[in-house]
């Protein structure tokens, strides 16, 4: 889905869905949309293949930067200004958008990343501790292309270098400002993961701000009255980074 504004060139936004890498798809990201037409941003949302098609975390990243670089080459066509864009994800989508923007280099310069319940490190013994452990290691094995059996593995050899790849914060140093939502009641991503982000950022004295939704779950619906401020600091964000 794309959508055109009528005006001069303007920054682009690129949604990115979650679904824990298994499923989902860029319609999921409709609800957010509204939000950035009204403010005259050009939105494009995107799939990426998942992890039943046997693909990792590489060639979710790369496609996109297949999608980027897809835009930047029709960019007269979108209307796009191709000095900047930002990437906005939702949980398996948020984790993909920070890692793609901390670590690789895009077609378009990435300026800021709404990152909505991001998993952010699989180095984090609270994973395996936390709802179903064979789901969790089927998850991020398939992500990471690895085959660890259990904790146990982990607490004998270490966690396997892929894991640490695939984990944003591993990439702190290089990290473009940001904007965290996390739930306090999150039942997928341990409470101790996104904390662990934000203190690797504040060594390097990285930018980002966060909001803290302490009745939620992953969906972020127990505190509604929360949602028009986490708005407003998306647009906020938004426009400090790319108007």
């Amino acid at each position: 889905y794309a959508y055109l504004p009528s005006e001069s060139p303007r920054a682009m936004v690129m949604l990115v869905h979650g679904g824990s890498w298994i499923g989902g798809d860029k319609s999921m990201m409709r609800p957010y949309r509204d939000v950035l037409v009204q403010q005259g941003y050009l939105y494009v949302s995107i799939n990426y293949r998942l992890l039943l098609s046997g693909a990792t975390y590489v060639e979710m990243l790369n496609d996109l930067g297949l999608a980027i670089q897809f835009i930047r080459l029709n960019a007269s066509f979108f209307n796009l200004d191709t000095t900047q864009m930002a990437l906005f994800g939702v949980s398996a989508g948020a984790h993909l958008s920070l890692l793609y923007a901390y670590s690789r280099t895009s077609p378009i310069p990435i300026d800021y990343v709404v990152a909505l319940v991001p998993p952010v490190d699989f180095s984090d013994p609270a994973f395996l501790t936390m709802g179903n452990q064979e789901l969790q290691l089927f998850q991020i094995n398939s992500l990471t292309g690895t085959n660890v059996a259990d904790a146990e593995e982990l607490e004998t050899s270490g966690y396997p270098q892929p894991w640490l790849d695939a984990s944003p914060i591993t990439y702190a140093a290089t990290a473009v400002p940001s904007l965290f939502a996390y739930a306090g009641q999150d039942e997928l991503i341990p409470s101790s993961n996104l904390p662990r982000l934000l203190a690797e950022l504040d060594t390097f004295e990285k930018p980002y701000e966060s909001i803290y939704f302490p009745n939620s779950g992953h969906s972020l619906s127990g505190d509604p009255e929360l949602i028009p401020l986490l708005n407003q600091k998306i647009l906020t964000g938004l426009s400090l980074s790319l108007d």
